[in-house]
Order: structure tokens, then C-alpha cells, then sequence
């Protein structure tokens, strides 16, 4: 009997050693958003993002009155206008909350594919391509469905986050001073209150401040 008992804490002990530990959470952090046009100039500055638990928010530039949000489990993009205690559905509004989102290094495309679709950019019918092009320190990939709407993008593994995207024409988005900590929950909230609106006009002038226009001369 104790030859049996001693068999069987022995195997008790195995499987607390070698089980699997459970999956990590990428940690929180916030950066700064650079946008460079084709010929490497800086445009359009003072954008910030924050990262949390699988939301985002996006500070466009500074002459954006407002500010993008982002939650990975429905991949909806909202923009919050403060001012007017308003917020909207960004949809086609700007690019980029469909490329700064949460995603597995290894598995990015159908995340990637659904926020098109969301934002109203792609349909079901549409041709997609997402490949896979580079496993160095970051992971790259070419996404879009077509050349002329291609982007590139590379993920940072541990972060499981879009570090810097390349669009067909040369412009390139790239997070810089990435600082690791946690994040206040109230950055991701929609504040009590606020009402929900969609007029046309707003969507035209958010569209236009978007982070990949260049300033008009």
C-alpha cells in the first residue's frame, strides 16, 4: 500500500510540474503615434495611443477635436467628440483603428479582415490577401485586396500590437516611445451621459484630419 501511495503523490507532483502555465496577457502601455509621408517627412504630430486589456485609444493629432476607441472583442471603432459630449461610429472615418488593434503575431488576418468589414471597407465578396513576409524581431505581413490598398505591417510579439504599418504609397505609421505600464480604465470608457449621433457632417470632418492626410501647402 505504501509503494501505491507513494506512486501516486509521485504522479500528483508531475502534474503540478508539468503543466502548461496559463497564457500571459500582453502587457498594457502607451506610445506615441509618428507618421511619416513618402519622402520620410513627419506630418501630422501629437497623436497617441493606449493599449489595455484588448482596448485602444487613439489621440489623433492635436487639430482633431476627439479621440477613437477600439475594443478587440467587437472590433466597432467609436470616435468621442468631448466638446459636445457626443460619439459616433468611426466606420470609414480613419484607417487606423483598423490597423492598431491587439493581435496574435501568429494569427492576425481574420482580426485584421473583420475590422475592414466593420469599418465598411471590404465585403464578403471582396478578395483578401494576408501573408506572411517576415519573422524577424517583428512579424510582417501584406495585407489588403489589392496592390493599390496594400499595407504593410509588423506586430511586436510581445506586445501582440502593430508597431509600424507601410501604406501602398509610401506613408508609414510607427509607434515611438513605447511606455510599458498600466493604464487608467477611464481612458477606454465612454463617459456617462454622452449620446450617440452619426450626422454626415461630423464624418467629413473627422475624415479629413485623418493621421494618414498630409497637410494641404
Amino acid at each position: 500500500m505504501g509503494a501505491v501511495r507513494t506512486c501516486a503523490v509521485l504522479a500528483m507532483a508531475n502534474t503540478v510540474v508539468f503543466a502548461a502555465p496559463p497564457a500571459l496577457q500582453p502587457p498594457e502601455f502607451s506610445a506615441d503615434i509618428v507618421t511619416h509621408d513618402p519622402s520620410g517627412t513627419v506630418v501630422n504630430p501629437g497623436a497617441r495611443l493606449y493599449v489595455s486589456r484588448g482596448k485602444v485609444r487613439i489621440d489623433p493629432p492635436n487639430a482633431t477635436p476627439g479621440f477613437f476607441l477600439v475594443d478587440t472583442k467587437s472590433t466597432n471603432a467609436l470616435f468621442v467628440r468631448p466638446s459636445q459630449h457626443l460619439y459616433m461610429e468611426a466606420r470609414q472615418s480613419t484607417g487606423v483603428t483598423q490597423l492598431f488593434l491587439p493581435a496574435d503575431p501568429h494569427d492576425p488576418c481574420g482580426l485584421w479582415q473583420l475590422a475592414a468589414r466593420h469599418a465598411g471597407t471590404q465585403s464578403a465578396q471582396d478578395h483578401w490577401n494576408c501573408e506572411r513576409v517576415s519573422a524577424g524581431r517583428n512579424v510582417g505581413y501584406i495585407v489588403g485586396s489589392t496592390p493599390e490598398n496594400s499595407t504593410q505591417r509588423w506586430i511586436d510579439p510581445e506586445l501582440s500590437f502593430p508597431v509600424k504599418v507601410r501604406t501602398a504609397d509610401g506613408t508609414t505609421l510607427e509607434l515611438k516611445n513605447i511606455n510599458k505600464a498600466p493604464q487608467p480604465a477611464d481612458l477606454f470608457d465612454i463617459p456617462a451621459g454622452y449620446r450617440k449621433t452619426a450626422p454626415p457632417a461630423l464624418d467629413h470632418r473627422v475624415k479629413h484630419r485623418d493621421l494618414w492626410a498630409t497637410p494641404s501647402k
